[in-house]
């Protein structure tokens, strides 16, 4: 006989694996990077999000390599260089990998189109529906 679970999704659709635990999602979805509330890079309209990589056939082992970028159209190169080193900007730890941490709680942040359209609850979804 199978056993039922509930499993719970973030509703900003970040990625996050599914948990069985309400809380742990709602303590998720608050910090959540997908999260308009949070006013993070990745839901602002000013945001440049450049991630690439090319291989190298010329050296041996043609070894590949990947980078990425962020910044915004709003704010100058050197002030957004200051608050990706803020720790009211960015209160988690930096990564140990090559991902870019967006910054939260950004005093320029305006919603992109897409966040926009689902606060003002527009019928976006509806013509998706229509263009299946």
């Amino acid at each position: 006989m199978p056993v039922e679970t509930t499993k719970y999704l973030c509703q900003f659709k970040c990625g996050k694996k599914c948990v069985s635990n309400k809380k742990a999602m709602e303590t998720h979805e608050s910090t959540c990077w997908k999260n308009p509330s949070v006013k993070s890079c990745s839901t602002c309209k000013h945001e440049i999000y450049e991630h690439d990589g090319c291989d190298h056939p010329e050296l041996a082992g043609c070894p590949s390599e990947e980078w990425m970028n962020r910044s915004c159209k709003k704010v100058e190169s050197s002030l957004f260089d200051k608050m990706m080193n803020m720790k009211h900007y960015r209160p988690y730890e930096k990564p140990e990998n090559f991902h870019i941490y967006p910054i939260v709680g950004c005093p320029f942040w305006e919603a992109k189109l897409s966040e926009r359209n689902a606060e003002k609850g527009t019928k976006s979804v509806e013509r998706e529906k229509h263009c299946i």
